[in-house]
């Protein structure tokens, strides 16, 4: 973590108890901001987990009035989408909106992380169901959105106009194959109107975390391409000719 704060992020989101232990880091005007997630859910523990999920939840784990006693600048919640209990979508944003009232009255930015989710999820509707739990974030109150990335800067920027406003960081939640991969999403973000990225594994499994934060600061803040950013990671590139290799062809 300690790598990953050298790069400069603007914040970094942790649970309640990773905070708990960690506050120390979060100290001086040059310090990251601290994000609190603030519940918990099964939805991810597929097949390959020893507990896998047979019934999908979601619940509140930290009170707001606790988020601001570990020193947090915002808290995230999940929205799903799709779920085929209705009950369940019901009870979770019923959970968004007692966040949302609590924040308010605490001056406590929510950002909410709506995520297509559930049996009724299908590739062919999976861009319109993003699109749709942004703007039910939007109504319920959050501040901010960190909404899954849907593959191209077109069909985003619809999802950044659905926003209504609001700012939309995406979510990276894929592993990108080479630094150059990662960096093309961040850039086809801004280029669709996006405000930023979260990352996680494509920052701190990083060679150098640390770097890779400042280069994706490079595209966000500075507006620097690419290219740029790729050139100055890499440094030039020369071309040697080696005769011996020749096979002859023309």
């Amino acid at each position: 973590l300690t790598k990953v704060f050298q790069g400069l992020p603007d914040a970094i989101l942790l649970t309640p108890g990773q905070a708990s232990s960690l506050t120390d880091l979060f100290q001086g005007k040059d310090a990251p901001a601290l994000l609190v997630r603030a519940d918990w859910t099964n939805a991810f523990r597929d097949k390959t987990y020893t507990l896998p999920t047979s019934v999908m939840r979601d619940v509140g784990t930290v009170k707001v009035d606790d988020a601001l006693a570990l020193g947090a600048s915002g808290i995230v919640v999940y929205l799903f989408m799709g779920l085929g209990d209705e009950d369940e979508e019901a009870r979770n944003i019923e959970m968004i909106s007692t966040f949302s009232r609590e924040c308010g009255k605490r001056g406590m930015p929510l950002i909410v992380e709506p995520l297509p989710m559930g049996e009724r999820v299908t590739k062919a509707n999976y861009v319109d169901l993003v699109n749709l739990s942004v703007k039910m974030a939007a109504e319920l109150g959050a501040d901010a959105l960190k909404v899954p990335y849907t593959g191209d800067p077109y069909t985003f920027e619809r999802t950044v106009k659905a926003a209504g406003g609001i700012p939309v960081l995406a979510l990276g939640g894929y592993s990108g194959a080479t630094i150059r991969d990662s960096l093309e999403v961040v850039e086809e973000v801004m280029q669709a109107g996006g405000s930023g990225i979260v990352y996680g594994r494509n920052i701190v499994q990083a060679q150098d975390p640390g770097e890779m934060v400042r280069l994706v600061r490079a595209i966000v803040h500075e507006g620097r391409s690419l290219l740029e950013v790729v050139g100055a990671a890499k440094g030039r590139i020369s071309l040697r000719v080696e005769p011996a290799a020749c096979v002859g062809c023309s």
